[in-house]
């Protein structure tokens, strides 16, 4: 899920946690998550209301010091590691991440996107 949350107070002000990460007929589901303080905002940075894949998270008008959680959270089960070759490349894969682009962009994690700031 995704939360945006108020880093002074430690609150979550809004969350989603029905985001379909998971691949559909083979085909990575894509989307523009937008976080603003209101629909305006996120509208100026390219949200369409209409676009069924962009979505909207708000935060409280009040909060001083905004930030954004993503849980990237698969349970992979000790049989899938002598099983299921895919389930071993996705943690090797998920164990590359280094917080820069160009790592994230080879890596290929399905459900792991790039975050743009406007």
């Amino acid at each position: 899920g995704v939360m945006s949350v108020d880093k002074k107070t430690t609150a979550t002000v809004n969350s989603f946690i029905d985001l379909d990460f998971q691949p559909n007929a083979g085909e990575e589901e894509e989307f523009a998550l937008y976080v603003a303080k209101n629909e305006n905002d996120a509208a100026k940075a390219g949200y369409d209301k209409q676009n069924k894949t962009d979505k909207l998270l708000l935060w409280n008008q009040d909060v001083t010091e905004p930030g954004v959680v993503l849980r990237y959270l698969h349970y992979i089960g000790a049989q899938d590691f002598t099983h299921d070759t895919d389930s071993v490349k996705e943690v090797h894969n998920l164990r590359k991440l280094d917080g820069t682009r160009s790592m994230l962009h080879k890596a290929k994690v399905v459900g792991v996107g790039e975050i743009e700031y406007f």
